[in-house]
This record gives structure tokens, C-alpha cells and sequence, in this order.
């Protein structure tokens, strides 16, 4: 008899390998030599994928990325090359970048919310600092540059308008003062959005565990003793380096040293 679970598992493959295709819509771009090799780079690599070569795939994904394309389709594309070769790891960090240069990129998101399910830790966030924070990085992270932008642009232009407009003698009339309580809301609403992601991006430095299993030890060392087990897939915080060790956080709150080699920052 097959386990519920490892149907559910099977399904979810499924699942991802149906949305796992290449985007093609997002233009690949740097300069000059560079941007004609990595867009050149990136066409190979969709070539491949569509032929069921994902190791060469990947390969020609990568060499874009080293070429200066970054963005978020080739991350994407990357991380379903990965998923269909079995890297659960390779594929979530990737997916994780694809999501960080456009927060709008639905089809990457949903990917790296069903394979983040093929994970084995299950790591709950118990810490309330890590809650808020989690919390607040997926509410602002959906916001674009360009809409802050032009939140901002437009509220500044409005409240210098308006006070322009009562500075040289023109009447304060109720439509002035709700033109300049919409704007000063764009201004201090885009000022604020963009504060919270400095303040979010400053709250450590997440990274994915890439190694079918890493032992986080109480000390930074082979012969410590070890704390936990993390396996392939898992975000965790990075806390401080020390030579060839890393001092990582989880959710949880729970602390320990890992080999800075079994690990990556998204």
C-alpha cells in the first residue's frame, strides 16, 4: 500500500513540474559584449530545458548569471532546471532570488511555496521578532520600485503644489486641503514602506541550506558537539562567520554552527 504521504509528494511534484516552464517574456539585458553572451546564454538554456536537458540547462542559466544577467526569470527558469533534476535546495534559493528581484512574479512564489513543502525541517517561527519581521518582508516585498516611486514622486509634487499654491495668496478651500492630505499620505506612505524594507533587509542575512544534511554544532568546530540536524532546503539566518564555520538562526530561535560550505545566501 502506498503512504498517504508519499502520494501527496507525488502530486505536489506534479504540480510543480506542470508550472515549472521557462518564462520567456522578460527581456535579458546588461551592456555592451556582455548583455548579447549572457542574452545568447539565456536562449541556450531555454533550449535545453524545453529538451529535457536540465543539466545543460542549468549550466547555460548559470553562465547568464556570471555574465551580469541578473534577473528574475533567469533565476526562475534556473530554479525549475533544478527542481527537475532533484535539487530541492538549489531550486528554493533560486526561486528565493527570483521572488527578491520581483516581488510580482506570481509563478516564482508559488513554486517556492510547493517545494518549500519537500523539506523535511519543519521549522515553525516561535520567535515573535522573527514573526514580525517574516510578516512585514512579504507584505512590502510585493510592493514594486516603480509603484514607490511613483507614490512618492507624485505626493511630493502634490504637497509642493499646494503649498506653492497657499504660499503666493491662493485660497485654502476645501478641495486644496484634501489635495494636500492625499499627497502628504503618498509622501509619508511611500517614505514608510521604503524605511520598512531597509529595516527588514537589515534584519540578518537569510541563506539555504545545500547539503542533503548539515549538523549545527554548540560550538564552531568538527569535534563539537552537535546541537541539530538541518536538511537540504532550509532557510536559516546568518549570525556571524568565523574562519570556515557560520553561526546560524532558525525561527525558532534555536542557534548553532554549521560549515559555511553547506550553505548559500539567497
Amino acid at each position: 500500500m502506498i503512504a498517504p504521504l508519499t502520494i501527496a509528494l507525488g502530486v505536489l511534484c506534479c504540480f510543480i513540474s506542470t508550472h515549472a516552464q521557462v518564462q520567456t517574456g522578460s527581456h535579458v539585458s546588461t551592456s555592451g559584449y556582455a548583455a548579447d553572451s549572457a542574452a545568447t546564454c539565456y536562449n541556450h538554456g531555454n533550449d535545453s530545458y524545453r529538451r529535457g536537458d536540465f543539466v545543460e540547462a542549468t549550466e547555460w542559466y548559470q553562465r547568464a548569471l556570471d555574465l551580469g544577467a541578473r534577473n528574475s526569470a533567469v533565476y526562475y527558469n534556473l530554479a525549475n532546471a533544478w527542481f527537475r533534476l532533484g535539487r530541492t535546495g538549489q531550486s528554493i534559493l533560486n526561486y528565493e532570488r527570483a521572488v527578491r528581484l520581483n516581488p510580482a512574479n506570481e509563478d516564482a512564489r508559488n513554486n517556492l511555496e510547493f517545494a518549500s513543502l519537500l523539506v523535511v525541517d519543519r521549522v515553525t517561527d516561535e520567535n515573535a521578532e522573527f514573526k514580525l519581521v517574516s510578516t512585514l518582508r512579504d507584505a512590502v516585498g510585493r510592493i514594486r520600485a516603480n509603484i514607490l516611486a511613483l507614490g512618492f514622486a507624485s505626493g511630493f509634487i502634490g504637497v509642493c503644489f499646494v503649498s506653492a499654491w497657499w504660499v503666493y495668496g491662493g485660497r485654502k478651500s476645501r478641495k486644496t486641503v484634501l489635495a494636500m492630505i492625499v499627497a502628504g499620505f503618498l509622501l509619508v506612505t511611500s517614505l514608510g514602506v521604503v524605511g520598512i524594507q531597509r529595516i527588514v533587509d537589515d534584519t540578518g542575512t537569510a541563506a539555504i541550506v545545500l547539503s542533503a544534511e548539515a549538523e549545527a554544532r554548540f560550538e564552531p568546530g568538527p569535534h563539537a558537539k552537535v546541537a541539530f540536524v538541518l536538511h537540504e532546503g532550509t532557510k536559516v539566518w546568518i549570525e556571524r562567520v568565523e574562519d570556515s564555520w557560520t553561526l546560524i538562526e532558525l525561527p525558532s530561535g534555536m542557534r548553532g554552527w554549521i560549515p559555511s560550505r553547506v550553505i548559500e545566501v539567497i
